[in-house]
This record gives structure tokens, C-alpha cells and sequence, in this order.
């Protein structure tokens, strides 16, 4: 069994799947984590006194 295809069809229908897959590959990632969370309560925890005048002007 032999069937004509277009090649303008079969061209066609790989670049949809290409940007397709491309798209689903390349999407941004969405990654939820605690780790923001843990920085926060960490710099509202760290004593500033202990600090060198030089590292708060580094941190700032």
C-alpha cells in the first residue's frame, strides 16, 4: 500500500511538532521552594553588630 504525500504537508507538519517540542522544552521552569523563605528569616536572625563597617558595605 502506497500512498502520495505532499512534501509541502510533510514539511509543514514537521515544523509544527518542531515548535511544538521546542516550546514544551523551552518553556520556563516553575519551581516552587523554601529556600527564599529560609534566607528571609535568616537575615532578620543575623546580629549586624558582629559586623566589620567593610562587610555592611559589601552586604549594602
Amino acid at each position: 500500500m502506497k500512498k502520495d504525500i505532499s512534501k509541502l504537508v510533510v514539511v509543514g507538519v514537521c515544523t509544527f511538532i518542531g515548535f511544538v517540542l521546542g516550546f514544551w522544552v523551552g518553556r520556563p521552569k516553575t519551581t516552587v521552594t523554601s529556600y527564599d523563605k529560609e534566607i528571609e528569616q535568616h537575615s532578620n536572625t543575623v546580629n549586624k553588630s558582629t559586623l566589620s563597617d567593610e562587610d555592611r558595605d559589601y552586604i549594602n
